[in-house]
């Protein structure tokens, strides 16, 4: 989660806890709860929930999101090359 949010701009918090991802921007922030099958995205006070085909988890100590779900929602368009394996976000 850390490198892609940051990558993007964005900050990264972590509340144990609740096992709660949050990626803040200005004027954005998107919510994650461990487990989940939707995530939020707060756009200056307007909540939107997005659905997810894969809830985020842990393993190993990392967070595993579904990123092409959260890059769109936040305006990117993802893009997956299987031959290289790459994702980039536009």
């Amino acid at each position: 989660v850390r490198p892609i949010g940051e990558a993007l701009g964005m900050t990264i918090y972590w509340d144990a806890t609740t096992q709660t991802v949050t990626m803040t921007k200005p004027g954005e922030t998107v919510t994650i709860v461990i487990g989940a099958n939707s995530f939020k995205v707060d756009r200056a006070g307007s909540v939107t929930e997005y659905p997810t085909d894969a809830p985020a988890k842990i393993k190993d100590g990392r967070t595993f999101l579904p990123f092409r779900a959260i890059g769109e929602a936040i305006g990117y368009t993802v893009n997956y090359d299987a031959a290289t394996q790459a994702v980039t976000f536009m």
